[in-house]
């Protein structure tokens, strides 16, 4: 089994996706044998749909002096449309674009969720 190198990409407001893909392209074209997991943030998307949607966020304090985001129902929709929907499409469609030689050569490019990874 080929190893396996796993690629975040932030979620920035300053993250270029296209840019990104352009350095994860030029990654692996210069390691052709092994495996890519390539995962993408959506903070900014997610920060902008909290906006757009009225809902305010909920930001727990915790005792290590880091911050993280409570998620309840409304929340997990709002975490749905931003990561699953908009800048995961946007990101595979960058990747499709710039990367078409790998499915020439048999690899493929495709966006799932964990939602979608965990169904029955």
């Amino acid at each position: 089994m080929s190893e396996l190198i796993i690629i975040k990409i932030g979620g920035g407001k300053s993250t270029n996706v296209k840019n990104v893909v352009n350095d994860v392209a030029g990654v692996m074209k210069e390691n052709p044998e092994k495996r890519f997991i390539v995962l993408h943030g959506a903070s900014n998307e997610l920060d902008v749909l909290h906006e757009k949607m009225n809902v305010k966020k909920k930001i727990l304090d915790l005792a290590s002096g880091f911050e993280s985001r409570k998620t309840d129902d409304e929340v997990m929709d709002l975490l749905l449309m931003a990561y699953a929907g908009k800048t995961n499409k946007r990101t595979v469609s960058a990747a499709r674009n710039k990367l078409s030689w790998l499915e020439r050569c048999g690899r493929k490019t495709n966006g799932s969720t964990q939602e979608q990874g965990n169904q029955d």
